[in-house]
């Protein structure tokens, strides 16, 4: 029996094994696997040859997406309104008190200037003065004669000085016009209105004077125990001052006679005639009656002129 015998010849190449980013490649370089069969009874040999086989391994890459959810959260903060006029409010309050807020911070500001003081002096002097304020009939008057008497007795406003503000473009209407509103100020009847501004037209020629335009001396007054005088007519330091002065002499005297039952103003102008001079008061009172006419004329009960400004105004 024959024996058919086979010999096998196995070549194996060695494995090369590279790495590469995101993927492992095994080649194996000229790979040969070489099979040679030999057949005994014929002697016949086959050989089988294989092609260089290159294996790769391919890999996936996952890419992982990851959405960002952005929340915006709006927080809303709330705040109470501010109140402009807290440092007020205690004054409005007051029983005589009979301005707006608004009007009553206009107010304090107008009389503050004419003061010769800040916004905020002023305040502090108000406030220190309350009690005496809260005396008045109105509260513009008792705010207007405490600034005005302050700055005096500090020396900002004198009756007597050299350092006067001279304004003497101010015309008649002007400077009446100011004069009602202290008369205002001070709630005067429109009787007494009518005596504050005909003794300002007698005592300087409607406003023309020199003593008027550069004393600042809207009454021809004199001045008595203040800045060491003893008679000499009043120099005052600004325009409103002296016209205050003048009005709020007036004033004190018209309530004097009012007070002693003294109402119709014929009466009341001869009582005022002789507070002035006893010895004068005929002709100074038919002279003051006649300036009443006039002033009647030129504006009737105060309610209906442009001339007359609200105390509120700026």
């Amino acid at each position: 029996m024959k024996k058919n015998s086979i010999k096998i010849k196995i070549f194996v190449a060695a494995t090369l094994i590279l790495p590469t980013v995101g993927a492992l490649s095994i080649a194996n370089k000229n790979e040969t696997k070489e099979l040679e069969m030999i057949h005994a009874d014929d002697n016949m040999v086959e050989e089988l040859t294989t092609e260089p086989t290159t294996l790769v391994e391919s890999t996936t890459t996952t890419v992982e997406s990851t959405t960002t959810m952005v929340t915006t959260t709006t927080v809303v903060t709330t705040t109470e309104p501010v109140d402009i006029y807290k440092h007020l409010r205690h004054l409005e309050l007051l029983n005589n008190n009979d301005l707006s807020i608004e009007e009553l911070d206009s107010f304090i500001n107008k009389y503050a200037g004419y003061a010769k003081l800040s916004y905020d002096e002023a305040l502090q002097v108000i406030n220190d003065n309350i009690d005496s304020i809260k005396e008045y009939e109105s509260i513009r008057g008792g705010i207007m004669c405490t600034l005005f008497s302050y700055s005096n007795e500090i020396g900002l406003l004198s009756p007597y000085t050299e350092n006067r503000e001279i304004r003497p473009d101010m015309t008649q209407e002007e400077k009446e016009s100011i004069m009602i509103e202290f008369s205002d100020n001070l709630c005067m009847c429109v009787d007494d209105k009518y005596i504050v501004l005909s003794a300002f037209r007698e005592e300087t020629g409607r406003g023309i004077s020199d003593m008027c335009v550069y004393n600042n001396n809207y009454g021809g007054i004199r001045i008595y125990g203040e800045a060491g005088c003893n008679g000499e007519y009043g120099r005052y330091s600004t325009p409103e001052f002296g016209m205050y002065r003048e009005v709020s002499l007036i004033n004190k005297k018209l309530k004097s006679i009012r007070e002693n039952g003294t109402n119709d103003i014929g009466s009341v102008v001869y009582a005022f005639a002789c507070r002035y001079n006893p010895d004068y008061a005929d002709h100074y009172s038919g002279k003051i009656m006649n300036w009443v006419y006039d002033v009647q004329n030129d504006y009737g009960d105060f309610s209906n002129t442009e001339s007359y400004q609200k105390v509120y105004s700026n």
